[in-house]
């Protein structure tokens, strides 16, 4: 159906097809659902244009990674007390609603001794660093992507910079 559709992608066309591509284009097997907040297509479509503008390169990783490495720990522990509605930090091992981040930098995803974890995020095979933290924190976590995490996802890099920094303290 997108071979057929052919033509030029315009912002409208491209924010019809992110919000339901079934609907935006007749004949579509995506089984991608949408994006419905209108700020996550928003920040989608200027990301693509972003991106389609610039000759490859890793400078944008580098950038990532620097921002990611300079966060600041202390707020990040202030930023993340919502996230201790749900997980705990102890060396008792025990977990909360979610499982207890000690140690959890250098981890492997869904590794947590005595947690019980969704068949997703096992499947996932990732370890939990600065980079896959920040995209497991920025996603939209729905109940069928696998997490339950409940928090609002955090916008600013420096935001989950902070986060992550205060992690890597947690030893």
């Amino acid at each position: 159906a997108l071979l057929n559709r052919g033509g030029i992608w315009s912002e409208r066309k491209l924010d019809k097809f992110i919000t339901r591509p079934r609907h935006a284009i007749n004949g579509t097997n995506m089984p991608y659902r949408g994006m419905l907040s209108p700020h996550a297509r928003e920040d989608l479509i200027a990301f693509l244009k972003f991106t389609s503008t610039r000759k490859p390169t890793s400078t944008f990783n580098d950038n990532i990674t620097k921002a990611l490495n300079s966060g600041d720990a202390i707020q990040g522990g202030v930023r993340a007390e919502r996230c201790l509605v749900c997980h705990k930090v102890s060396h008792d091992g025990k977990h909360g609603i979610g499982p207890n981040l000690i140690g959890v930098i250098g981890r492997k995803a869904a590794s947590a001794p005595g947690f019980d974890y969704s068949e997703r995020l096992m499947k996932r095979g990732d370890f939990w660093n600065a980079e896959t933290l920040n995209s497991f924190i920025f996603e939209v976590k729905q109940f069928d992507q696998g997490s339950h995490a409940a928090f609002y996802n955090l916008r600013r890099i420096e935001d989950r910079a902070d986060i992550i920094a205060w992690l890597k303290t947690l030893q």
